[in-house]
Formats: structure tokens, sequence, C-alpha cells
């Protein structure tokens, strides 16, 4: 049955949508699947090594698949959990860096926005402390010969 227009618009806002635990998004779907395949790979040896070995090597043929196939069902599930729960760890650690990440960035707008001001405020004061001394020297009929900040700070970088 296709999906209705409601869940097929809130599937495009939010791609990554579960329905349940054991889930895995799409994303994350090529690690987990390589995490199982490998848990699964040697779970599955260390199975087939005990059945041929192990205490029931000496049953039979009928009693050593079935201890192998109950000890095959446990590595399935066993599997298939610890594939999950390393996937989900990597998932959160990226999600973790990716938001610290994005806070860092955020500081650092926001120290350099603040530096900014700082920088301002302190081009004020010189300005006003210039027009202050400009207009007491034009109150008393004295010549004011000092530059104006901005061609002060020309000149000391050598322009």
């Amino acid at each position: 049955m296709p999906p209705d227009d409601a869940n097929a618009q809130e599937t495009i806002e939010r791609p990554d949508r579960r329905e349940s635990i054991w889930s895995v998004s799409e994303r994350w779907r090529w690690l987990y699947f390589t995490f199982f395949l490998l848990l699964m790979g040697g779970g599955s040896a260390l199975v087939g090594w005990d059945a041929l070995f192990g205490e029931d090597a000496g049953l039979g043929v009928v009693q050593s698949m079935l201890a192998a196939f109950g000890a095959e069902a446990s590595v399935a599930v066993a599997s298939a959990g610890m594939s999950l729960g390393i996937t989900e760890v990597v998932m959160l650690s990226t999600l973790l860096s990716r938001k610290l990440d994005e806070r860092k960035a955020r500081i650092l707008r926001e120290g350099r926005a603040a530096g900014r001001t700082e920088e301002r405020v302190a081009r004020d004061a010189e300005w006003d402390a210039w027009l202050e001394r400009m207009l007491a020297a034009q109150s008393k009929g004295a010549a004011f010969t000092e530059p104006p900040p901005s061609r002060r700070a020309s000149d000391t970088n050598g322009a």
C-alpha cells in the first residue's frame, strides 16, 4: 500500500524516521550490516568449531546439529544486538561531535562580534576625546592642528 501524502511529507522532512528500536536509519545501515556480518561470521566460526571439536562432537550428527542450531540462534540475536549498540554509539558520537562543532562556531562568531563591538567602543571613545580637545581649543581661540584619529591610525601603519 503506497504511503499517503501526510506520511510522504513527513518522510521528506525527516528522512531518518524510525519505526522501532531495532531499525537502523538508512544513513548508517552500511555500518550496522558490516558489524553484523563480522560478529555473525566470528560467532558462527566459534559455533562450528565447538560443534566439531567441543563437548557435543561425539554425540552424533543429529545432536551436534541441534546444539549448533541452538547456539547459532543465540549468536544471531547477540550479533544483531551488539551491531545495533555499536552503530548507535557511532551515531551518538557523530551527533555530539557535530553539535560541539556547531557550538564552537557559534562561540567564535559571538566572540568576533563582541570583539568588533569592543573595537568600535574604543574607536568611538578616541573620536570623542579628539572632538572634546578640538572644541576646547576652538572655544579658547587656539589653533588645533592635531589630526583626527583615523589619520593617525593610517600614519602609524606607514601609509
